[in-house]
């Protein structure tokens, strides 16, 4: 008892120093990332306004586009640091830190249902400290409250699933599962697979569904139908567009881009050899680690992972999104490699097997600290509040009228932040389908990057103001159709004074 008092001590002290860490280095500014819509849906929360009116025009030639509105729960949570400190960045990073405490807080008191507290410890450490996951605390995004309404969700399964319980507890659980599953799909879409995880795991251990996990997927589908008729929130959809069922994009995923995230993840900044050698002996125990937990007793730990890497294995866009997708997957991977490493050291004598763990800590650690040396902890550049973003978007809410309507490769930092109608461009076949598009939205306004940014795949992690040159060539060959209004040095405003003689566009050039 005093040992698992101690241990539970050790990772609350271990995670207030993780906490710290990210709040006392948090960056001025924020990237160019989707973070644009929670906020603005968490906007019209507080303000009275529709949830789904942000202005937002979701193209549909683009399946990959930002659909036409986020699930609820990341704006909720949002919603009184906005009614607060309005749109203070500093604020809402510091709330998602919180979050990802108390996601932290959850993964320990799961993994210490399967480890010791050393090995627990151990793991929180690996996730709480790695660089990737100490820069994506600047950004406001739902993963990390995605993380922990996940934790919470496995938490609760891995803990009843399968214990026997009165018909009045069963009632209890089926209510607090369902709204665990749907927290986890409102603040995630890819929260959905737990709903397809419990059911696979009631089939795989009795090979029947369980009247409990019935009605725990009747509450859930209730809550479900709640939200889409309070918040008009349907996401999953726009996502779907994305998976993919062909050859050539999983054996890319799985061949090249989930390799590569995993080096990212584990990079020391000076040499990738020697990453690649620690992310081999990792993976190679999270495989061992996981066949054998497979092999011995399957539980939603093991359904949920299975799941997930199917979802990013399949997805046709994942080599062309970023790291973010792993995070949900790193911290089971790094739990399979302990896994793994538990087992061996059963085979090896005890002398051996007491440092093993340490020395595999130790080395994921000082990878790390290879990382930290050659990271940025000032000011975030190239992002929505530069001096050239801020001012194309004041002339957009000053010098525009609020009917206008825009193409820009980043509408919904437009529409939050110029407070215009706004639509994302796509890279179409042929100009006149960009034409047609821009008729059938009532297109007054089409801006570019002028192109001196660095492209959004840098390995230092700076996202891009602009999306490549055939924008900026399209605007090039039609001036005698837009006309320059505004410009810096990294944005050009164009009004569209006509439209070409085939496109039906009743549109007035705008004041």
């Amino acid at each position: 008892m005093k040992s698992s008092m101690r241990g539970t001590a050790g990772a609350v002290a271990l995670i207030i120093a993780v906490g710290l860490f990210y709040l006392l280095t948090i960056r001025a500014g924020h990237r160019w990332s989707d973070f644009a819509l929670y906020v603005h849906h968490a906007k019209n929360l507080v303000e009275g306004v529709p949830y789904r009116d942000t202005g937002h025009i979701y193209n549909y030639h683009d399946p990959g586009d930002t659909p036409r509105a986020y699930p609820p729960v990341f704006p909720l949570l949002l919603t009184p640091v906005y009614k607060f400190f309005g749109l203070n960045f500093t604020a809402m990073k510091m709330e998602v830190v919180l979050l990802w405490m108390a996601a932290l807080a959850m993964l320990f008191f799961l993994w210490r249902c399967e480890l010791s507290a050393h090995a627990s410890i151990a793991l929180v450490a690996m996730v709480g400290l790695n660089p990737f996951y100490w820069d994506f605390k600047d950004e406001v995004l739902s993963d990390f409250p995605f993380m922990l309404t996940l934790a919470v969700a496995l938490y609760l399964i891995h803990r009843w699933h399968g214990t026997s319980s009165s018909p009045k507890q069963r009632a209890v659980r089926a209510l607090v599962l369902g709204l665990a599953l749907f927290l986890a799909y409102g603040t995630r879409p890819a929260g959905a697979l737990l709903a397809m995880a419990l059911p696979l795991l009631d089939l795989l251990q009795r090979r029947r569904l369980r009247l409990d996990t019935v009605a725990t997927l009747a509450v859930f589908g209730s809550l479900l139908l709640l939200n889409r008729w309070v918040f008009g929130s349907d996401p999953t959809s726009n996502y779907a567009a994305s998976l993919s069922m062909t050859f050539q994009d999983t054996w890319l995923n799985l061949s090249w881009w989930l390799p590569w995230e995993l080096n990212l993840l584990l990079q020391n900044g000076y040499s990738w050899r020697l990453v690649k050698l620690l992310v081999l002996l990792l993976s190679m125990l999270a495989a061992f680690g996981y066949l054998l937990r497979v092999r011995r007793r399957v539980t939603i730990l093991e359904v949920f992972t299975g799941l997930y890497l199917v979802l990013i294995i399949v997805n046709s866009y994942s080599a062309t999104q970023d790291t973010r997708y792993l995070i949900p997957l790193f911290p089971w991977y790094l739990f399979y490699v302990v896994v793994g490493l538990e087992e061996i050291r059963t085979r090896i004598p005890a002398a051996i097997s007491r440092v093993a763990l340490a020395g595999l800590t130790a080395i994921v650690l000082a990878s790390y600290t290879g990382r930290y040396t050659k990271i940025d902890f000032g000011p975030i550049r190239n992002g929505v509040t530069d001096p050239e973003a801020v001012e194309l978007f004041a002339y957009i809410r000053e010098k525009t009228n609020p009917k206008d309507v825009f193409i820009f490769s980043r509408a919904i930092h437009l529409s939050l932040f110029g407070e215009r109608a706004s639509s994302a461009y796509w890279v179409p076949e042929r100009t006149e389908e960009l034409w047609t598009y821009a008729g059938e939205i009532g297109a007054t306004h089409f801006a570019v990057g002028t192109g001196r940014r660095k492209p959004m795949w840098s390995p230092d992690f700076i996202w891009s103001a602009e999306d490549g040159v055939f924008y900026r060539q399209f605007a090039s060959a039609n001036l005698d159709r837009l006309v320059p209004v505004f410009s810096n040095a990294d944005f050009v405003l164009y009004r569209i004074t006509s439209y070409p003689p085939t496109q039906q566009a009743a549109l007035k050039p705008s004041g």
